[in-house]
C-alpha cells in the first residue's frame, strides 16, 4: 500500500510541474538561475505531497513547508547574484537546503515518511546545492577576476595595428567573432573530459552538477561522442549508465 501511494505522490509531480514551456520567466539569460529554480519547485511539490497526511498543527510538518517555500523564493529573489561568491542570498540559500536535508531525515525518524522517499528528497537537495555551487565556478561567473595582461598582446603591448586608432577593449570584443557550433561542442567535450579526469566513474547528473552552462541532453551528446572516439567507456545501461575515462 506504501508502494503505491509513493507511486501516485511521484506521478503526481510529474504530471503538474512538467517540461512544458513557461512563457513567464524572470530569469533572462541565467540559465542557471532557470535550471535551479526549476529544480528547487519540484523539491517543494513534492515536500508539500508527503507531509499532506501530517497533522496540520504538527510542527516538523509547518517548518518543511515553510522551508519549501523560502527556497523558492531564495532563488527567485537571488537570481541576479546566484554567481557571486558568499553573497547573502547564497548563504541563506544553501542553509535552507541544509535545513530541509535534515526535516526529511527527521520525517524518516518521525514514520512521516518512508526511508526510501526521504533519500531520494535528501538526494535532490544534495544535488541542487552541489549545482548552485558549481554555477560559481563556471566561466560566465562573476567571481572571475581578469588581469590587465589578458588584453594584452605579445610584450606587453596593446593590440594595435599599424595605422588604427587604439579601440577599446570592449569595442574590440563585440567586434569578434562568435565561436563556431564545432567550437562550442569541442569545448564542452573538454569540460567533460576534465570532471572525468577528476571524478572518476560518474552518471549524467553528476556531471551536469558540475557543468551547470550545459543542459543534461547536451552532456549525453557529447558523451556518445566521447565514447565513440574511444575517450570515455560506458558501462550499465539508461538511469544508471556511468561513465569514466578510457
Amino acid at each position: 500500500m506504501d508502494n503505491i501511494t509513493d507511486n501516485e505522490k511521484q506521478n503526481a509531480v510529474s504530471r503538474v510541474l512538467s517540461d512544458k514551456n513557461i512563457r513567464t520567466q524572470p530569469f533572462g539569460a541565467n540559465v542557471a538561475a532557470e535550471r535551479a529554480y526549476a529544480r528547487a519547485e519540484r523539491i517543494a511539490a513534492a515536500f508539500h505531497l508527503v507531509t499532506n497526511h501530517i497533522p496540520e498543527q504538527e510542527p516538523l510538518r509547518i517548518q518543511v513547508r515553510q522551508s519549501a517555500l523560502a527556497l523558492i523564493a531564495l532563488i527567485l529573489e537571488g537570481r541576479d547574484v546566484m554567481r557571486v561568491g558568499e553573497s547573502r542570498s547564497n548563504v541563506e540559500l544553501v542553509a535552507t537546503i541544509r535545513r530541509l536535508i535534515s526535516a526529511a531525515r527527521l520525517l524518516a525518524v518521525s514514520g512521516y515518511v518512508s526511508i526510501q522517499n526521504a533519500d531520494v528528497l535528501v538526494d535532490a537537495l544534495d544535488d541542487l546545492a552541489a549545482y548552485i555551487l558549481a554555477a560559481r565556478r563556471t566561466n560566465l561567473s562573476e567571481t572571475i577576476a581578469f588581469s590587465r595582461e589578458e588584453f594584452l598582446g605579445a610584450g606587453g603591448q596593446a593590440i594595435e595595428h599599424k595605422g588604427q586608432s587604439q579601440r577599446s577593449v570592449k569595442d574590440r570584443a563585440s567586434r569578434a567573432p562568435l565561436p563556431s557550433r564545432a567550437d562550442r561542442s569541442s569545448a564542452r567535450r573538454e569540460s567533460i573530459l576534465a570532471v572525468l579526469s577528476s571524478q572518476g566513474a560518474v552518471g549524467i547528473k553528476d556531471i551536469a552538477a558540475q557543468l551547470p552552462e550545459y543542459s543534461d541532453k547536451m552532456i549525453q551528446r557529447e558523451l556518445k561522442t566521447l565514447v565513440g572516439a574511444g575517450k570515455v567507456v560506458k558501462s550499465g545501461s539508461k538511469r544508471w549508465s556511468m561513465y569514466k575515462l578510457a
